[in-house]
Formats: structure tokens, sequence, C-alpha cells
């Protein structure tokens, strides 16, 4: 495992469950949900499934396993752009469709799909249309279609509702809760507070590539639990020194420094725009982009001292 990824992470995700998982940009959420997937190699821990221990090394292995992932960037590492919504929905289960072992019956796929628009409303003109034509929300039913044609046992979401409309997050909640309630285990990622209180039964909350800590949900619970998942997610990332060791041995002191000062000075581009100080070193914005110029920046700040670098016209309107 890379330094710098998730660490000393052990949880127990019960039958017919919403774990969520919540923490700032950088926490390593998706890195973690990589990794139980067999995308992301590591080199210790173990998981269990039923009390067996699941050997997973590739993917292929967790789908054997009745493990589902649905991607945080569905573009990305989701969908297969130019291809159909019939294609996209039987890619992962195609073996079930095929005659003789090697012809695809059409009629079986048709039969697929067909299913999966009437039951999650899946807003297409036709199988046959190229999946990247269509809305966010439906692209990502269709991806949630194509995973459950493998009928997985377990689910893991990262961030299922990133960048679709109101409607569309509303009917993949009412999704998500029905398949809880078919007993399937549901672990979800995600950066919305409302979702991760709205429909999870427990929240792991991780910070700096560690599990912070657990928050158990319920009517009878009591204090203020956003501002508990809060502080557990900025935890190790207020406390922990070891990434700035690692920074320090890979690209030293002086060139973190250099990077932070032009970044506070407005020479250097920062987020796709130029980079403003008083955001720039607001919180939660020191942690809201995992790039590794940006990690820079926010283990250096540590170090240099964010005020002190700031300019003094910024500092009135900066947090």
């Amino acid at each position: 495992i890379n330094p710098r990824s998730f660490r000393n992470v052990s949880f127990s995700l019960r039958k017919g469950e919403i774990l969520g998982v919540g923490g700032l940009v950088g926490a390593q959420r998706t890195e973690l949900m990589e990794g139980l997937f067999g995308i992301r190699s590591h080199t210790t821990g173990e998981i269990y499934y039923q009390g067996k221990e699941l050997k997973i090394r590739r993917p292929k292995d967790a789908i054997d396993q009745g493990i589902a992932l649905l991607t945080e960037d569905r573009r990305g590492s989701g969908i297969m752009g130019v291809l159909s919504v019939a294609d996209n929905i039987s890619i992962s289960s195609l073996k079930n469709y095929l005659d003789f072992g090697f012809l695809i019956n059409g009629k079986k796929v048709e039969n697929l799909v067909q299913e999966n628009v009437k039951k999650m409303s899946i807003k297409t003109p036709s199988s046959k249309t190229q999946i990247q034509s269509l809305s966010g929300g439906n692209m990502q039913k269709v991806l949630i279609g194509r995973w459950l044609a493998n009928n997985p046992d377990v689910l893991i979401l990262d961030e299922p509702t990133r960048g679709i409309d109101v409607g569309a997050k509303y009917e993949i909640y009412q999704l998500i809760l029905k398949l809880a309630e078919e007993g399937r285990s549901v672990l979800m990622v995600s950066s919305e507070m409302p979702e991760l209180l709205g429909i999870c039964d427990r929240i792991l909350v991780m910070s700096g590539g560690r599990l912070a800590g657990e928050v158990v949900l319920g009517e009878d619970r009591n204090g203020n639990v956003q501002e508990e998942i809060m502080s557990l997610a900025a935890s190790y990332n207020e406390n922990e020194k070891d990434g700035m060791e690692t920074l320090r041995e890979m690209i030293g002191m002086e060139s973190v420094i250099k990077r932070v000062e032009e970044i506070v000075t407005g020479t250097a581009k920062v987020f796709g725009g130029e980079a403003e100080v008083k955001w720039l070193f607001s919180s939660p914005a020191m942690y809201c982009d995992p790039d590794f110029t940006d990690d820079v920046v926010r283990y250096a700040a540590d170090v240099v001292g964010a005020e002190r670098m700031i300019p003094k016209k910024e500092r009135a309107t900066g947090s």
C-alpha cells in the first residue's frame, strides 16, 4: 500500500444494513472501497464473509463472491460511453445470456434491459441508445442495473448520487432502501451529510486514511450527530504528522513551502483557476481536493503556518 493510503481499518457489515462511510475528501474512502473490490492491491488484511475468508486479488474475484462496486467516477470508470444501454447493463453478467457458450442471446438481453428500465424508471429512447447521451441520473441507474443483474449480496456504492438531479436522487434512495429490505448489504460512501444521516443505519468516519470512529444512528440518539461526525472527520487530519514526513522524503520542505507561496501569491493555478487565499485556507476547503498538489498545500500549511502566509487584506474575510 502507498504510505499515504488507507491503513488500520477494520469494520463489520451486517445483512440488510446500509453502512455509510463519511469523511473529508482525501480521507481515502474510495481507495478503501477499491481495495475491497480488488482494484487496488494491499499487502495485509483479511475479508470475511459468513465466517469464510475471501481471497480478493482482482475485481473478478469480488464479483464471483457476490460483491459489486459502483465507482465514484461514472464517466471515467463506470459507463462505456460509445456502447448502448443494453451493452452497459449486460456486460458484467454476459455469461448468463450466452447460447452454446459463445452466442449472445439478444432476446434475453433485451428482457433484462426492459426489466431494469421498468424497475428503476430509466428514461431512454431504446436499449440501443448510446449511454453517453443519457442524463447523469439515468446513467447511474443503468450502472446499478448492471450490478443487480449479477444478484450480488454486497453492494459498494461510491458517491451514488453525485452530479444528478433531485428527482433521480430520490429514486436512487428508494432503490437503496429496497435493496436493504431484500436482505442485501450496502456499503455507501457519500460526502453529503443529509444523505448519510437520512438512509444509513451506521456511519463509519474516515480521516487521513484511518477509521476515526463509528456513529450509530437511531431515534434515541442524543447530541449533535453532525458535529460528532465532523469532529471525527478532522481528527487525524489535525493530529497526524507522518504524512508530512512522507512529503519531506519525497520532495523536500523547500519545494513544499515554495509551492504554498506560489499559491497564496496567486502565481499558480489551483482547482482550475487562480488561487483564492481566503477560500484555500478555510475549512473544509483545505481538504477539498485529493490531488497530490493540494495535499502538499494542506500539509505544508500545518508547518509554515497558514495565518502567516495569508496576505493581511485577506485575513479579515478568511476563516
